[in-house]
């Protein structure tokens, strides 16, 4: 077994899926023909019947080999903390947070943020001389610095995974 980086092992597991689709489309030249029409491999020795089962093996081999890569890099990323703004947590816990919750937060505050803006809006429209009233349920300065302090923790993990995947190495 050879070891790897995690960078090295998330291009190769990408290249074999890539493999997998070219050797399939290029399988499905020879998958079925017309008994009237001469085998296209015959002049070089061999036959479609041959060159499909030694693709389908091979795609086989590549999947077998996509799923091992697969499965080290998650069993990796189960054991590998990373520190991020104030959190801390697995490079599992962190893909999920980044993927499935930050997007839900920044949503949160980018919309409650809009909502105060486009009332303050509406209400200073009005044509009245008085000032707009406009109550505001939540602290407009600290959903700011929230969103703030959300993008910052963005882009440290985003640094904090690039060394991990640099440095972290797996056996395949």
């Amino acid at each position: 077994m050879a070891k790897i980086t995690l960078t090295e092992a998330l291009a190769q597991h990408k290249l074999t899926l890539k493999k997998i689709e070219d050797k399939t489309r290029e399988l499905s030249h020879y998958t079925v023909r017309d008994e009237r029409i001469v085998d296209p491999l015959a002049k070089s020795g061999s036959t479609s019947e041959k060159f499909v089962a030694e693709q389908m093996q091979s795609i086989e081999d590549l999947s077998t080999h996509a799923i091992r890569l697969h499965s080290s890099i998650t069993g990796k990323n189960r054991e590998v903390k990373v520190r991020f703004g104030n959190m801390e947590m697995t490079v599992e816990d962190a893909l999920t947070w980044r993927r499935e919750v930050a997007p839900l937060k920044k949503n949160l505050l980018n919309g409650i943020l809009s909502q105060a803006r486009t009332a303050r809006q509406k209400a200073g429209a009005s044509g009245s001389n008085e000032a707009p009233k406009v109550v505001v349920s939540f602290d407009e300065a600290e959903a700011m610095n929230k969103l703030e302090a959300l993008s910052d923790a963005l882009g440290k993990l985003d640094t904090e995974l690039s060394i991990v995947n640099a440095t972290q190495t797996i056996e395949v």
